[in-house]
């Protein structure tokens, strides 16, 4: 018997001459010698194996259908029953812009190519044998779509339509042109601007930058009305090009002046200094209702700059102050022009920069105001706001500082301070006691909803509100800048940290209710310990006297402390 006693393999070696010798076991032995022929079939193990693993290659976008783009090559080491190859795209070929051979290989434009809409193709192909079963093995061919000059650039608008003033000096600009081209950027920029027709007298013209620019003093005496075809070409070959039209129409030069307010900044800061940002509006008008305004920040008597660069920046477009670095607690006083081209008016702007440091804040009281806008409340009801402080504290206007404003879910919550002759602040229970009997008189005055006056929430806190402590703080990260036509302020938000002082929980019964005076001014406090109630009722002899326009009867209980109104 002849056995393999090796792997056989078709590829290296399909046939072996073997010779075998026989021999008996006589004396003298005998032999024989025959020859043996063995002839191996093939198997299909071996698979189809590409050239290279990634093919690469460029192609233009204006390539004819059935242009060769490349071609594979893939070679299987079987014998000839199981070598025959099939080429296929698996992948990538979305819209189907190649073929490929599947007998030679050879990959084809199948479909008009855009280098705009894609620039690249990815596509995967497989070769496969025609054994049982078929073996393959895959290649990446990477397409990149060269660009043909085949788009136009184009004017961001087809018609263009402005109104300038006459006797503007040579070199005004009066209209900046965008232009875009889908093309690569070979074929695009840089871009030539023409004027073509309508330009009598050679009014205008159009720089490189696509600026158009008055070549002269125009006055509409002389023409009141040009058409001008401005004509864009890019730099591809063949160089393509489109046109836009500009209509102008002039007109009588400015005659009034801007009307500018002053503005006044209060910014209130937790720390040493002001981080920066944007600290109000500059707030400015024109009667020539085609004027365009610019504003600028002029030098000033106090310092908007030192050795290191500029403190403030004025937005010439839009009047926006801004401070570009930190600023230290103080008052900066800066003059902002405003001009219409021909006239140029002057504005004041002061900022004045408060720090509430922990004294203020433990000093502090909320007014919540129903039904109101930050801005709202700035530019229309907090002068009045002051001048009812100011009889109601006895405190002038200087002395009242705002230190917070806070929308709350549609109402506003207002956190101030009020100082006094000799002595920083006054005290948070006076305040309390002085705006609290005082509301209903701060609301005609005002014109504004008080909903109440906060000198401690302790929100979410189940403890009694005498035994609670409650510490308020600023978050310097959440400034807000809330700018009127006069007056902006820029507060960071406030939050509120409660603590109960009662011992595990356990907190002592109130002897007298009526400690700290808790009823409005000229009422007296009558206590019922029994109900842990107490009344505010008008003295005798000062009936239709009192602060208030009604008794008030306050309820306390461990956990609230309501008031309710009795007619």
């Amino acid at each position: 018997d002849v056995f393999v006693i090796e792997a056989l393999d078709y590829e290296v070696s399909h046939e072996y001459y073997i010779t075998v010798e026989a021999t008996d076991g006589g004396s003298p032995p005998l032999s024989d010698i025959a020859s043996v022929n063995i002839n191996l079939t093939d198997v299909n193990d071996n698979k189809p194996v590409f050239s290279q693993e990634i093919y690469t290659t460029v192609i233009s976008e204006d390539a004819e259908l059935g242009k060769t783009v490349l071609t594979v090559m893939a070679e299987d080491s079987d014998g000839p029953s199981y070598n025959h190859i099939h080429y296929s795209i698996v992948d990538g070929n979305q819209g189907s812009p190649f073929t490929m051979d599947p007998l030679r290989g050879e990959l084809k434009v199948a479909r008009q190519l855009d280098r705009e809409r894609t620039s690249g193709y990815m596509l995967k192909v497989v070769a496969t044998d025609n054994g049982v079963p078929p073996l393959s093995s895959s290649a990446i061919i990477n397409i990149d779509i060269s660009d043909v000059n085949d788009n136009p650039p184009l004017f961001s608008h087809a018609n263009y339509s402005l109104i300038i003033q006459e006797n503007r000096p040579k070199g005004t600009s009066i209209l900046q042109l965008t232009v875009s081209d889908r093309d690569a950027s070979h074929n695009g920029p840089p871009f030539t601007f023409t004027i073509v027709d309508g330009n009598e007298g050679g009014a205008f013209h159009i720089n490189q930058q696509g600026v158009v620019v008055t070549m002269g003093v125009l006055s509409r005496k002389t023409k009141e009305h040009y058409l001008l075809q401005a004509q864009v070409s890019d730099s591809g070959k063949p160089q393509l090009f489109s046109t836009a039209f500009i209509s102008v129409h002039i007109i009588e030069e400015s005659i009034y002046p801007p009307a500018v307010l002053p503005l006044d900044i209060y910014v209130s800061v937790a720390g040493d200094e002001y981080p920066g940002g944007v600290l109000g509006k500059i707030h400015a008008t024109d009667q020539d209702i085609y004027d365009t305004l610019t504003y600028s920040l002029a030098p000033s008597a106090s310092s908007s700059v030192d050795e290191s660069g500029a403190l403030f920046s004025v937005s010439a477009s839009d009047g926006k102050i801004i401070a570009l670095r930190p600023l230290d607690i103080g008052h900066y006083a800066l003059n902002v022009t405003v001009t219409d081209g021909r006239f140029t008016t002057l504005a004041d702007v002061n900022v004045h920069i408060h720090q509430a440091a922990r004294q203020a804040l433990d000093n502090s009281i909320a007014v919540r105001f129903g039904n109101i806008a930050p801005e709202e409340f700035v530019g229309d009801y907090w002068r009045n706001f002051q001048r009812a402080l100011r009889n109601i504290a006895g405190v002038r206007r200087s002395e009242v500082h705002l230190v917070s404003i806070q929308p709350e879910q549609g109402d506003l919550d207002v956190l101030l301070t009020l100082e006094r002759s000799g002595s920083p602040y006054q005290s948070q229970e006076v305040v309390f006691r002085k705006l609290n009997s005082s509301a209903a008189v701060i609301e005609e005055m005002t014109g504004v909803r008080i909903v109440r006056v906060l000198q401690k929430l302790c929100a979410g806190l189940d403890c009694p509100l005498h035994f609670c402590d409650e510490v308020v703080s600023l978050d310097k990260s959440a400034m807000s800048t809330y700018s009127t036509a006069r007056l902006s302020f820029v507060t960071p938000r406030h939050v509120r940290t409660a603590t109960c002082q009662c011992d595990g929980g356990r907190c002592p019964v109130l002897n007298n209710l009526c400690e700290n005076n808790p009823c409005p001014e000229g009422m007296d406090c009558v206590a019922d310990p029994r109900d842990a109630v107490y009344s505010c009722v008008c003295p005798e002899g000062k009936k239709g006297k009192c602060s208030g326009k009604n008794i008030s009867l306050f309820i306390i209980n461990p956990f609230a402390h309501f008031l309710l109104s009795l007619m």
